[in-house]
């Protein structure tokens, strides 16, 4: 949820959302500093869907909040969908795929991308520690301004 949230928000969404570990008490930290950010959080058990104008981006059909968002009329996109549009519409789009080490790819080219100046928008499946700093201690994401977007095949 983290590197998604961070991205959509950063290019002007409001962002909710919900997640099971939130429900289950997990990733404490994360989840308050999604907080911090300005990201409201709700149980995932379908109160935060309640009005058609809201977008439930999900990974799972049987998750609460699917029937929650066909019962009033809100849009469904599957997490997939979402990045593939992010994906497709940046003017430069880096995929890494592969069996194993696709957040340290992603991470190293989003780290050279970087020092190379072309301030790129990385979605990653793990914390990057080149980027981890006092306002973003979850790095799992870094919103560029240029034109380059890096994420692995499954994210």
């Amino acid at each position: 949820m983290t590197p998604l949230a961070l991205i959509i928000q950063a290019r002007g969404g409001h962002v909710e959302g919900s997640d099971r570990a939130l429900d289950q008490g997990r990733n404490v930290e994360r989840f308050d500093f999604l907080r911090g950010r300005g990201v409201l959080l709700h149980p995932q058990d379908g109160s935060g869907i309640s009005r058609a104008s809201q977008i439930l981006v999900t990974v799972e059909e049987t998750v609460p909040d699917v029937q929650a968002a066909r019962r009033v009329g809100a849009p469904v996109i599957t997490r997939a969908r979402l990045l593939a549009q992010l994906f497709n519409h940046a003017g430069l789009s880096i995929g890494v795929a592969g069996t194993s080490g696709k957040s340290t790819t992603v991470g190293m080219i989003g780290w050279i991308l970087h020092c190379a100046g072309r301030s790129p928008t990385i979605m990653n499946g793990a914390d990057m520690k080149n980027f981890i700093d006092l306002d973003s201690p979850f790095a799992s994401a870094r919103v560029g301004d240029g034109d380059v977007f890096v994420s692995s095949g499954r994210e």
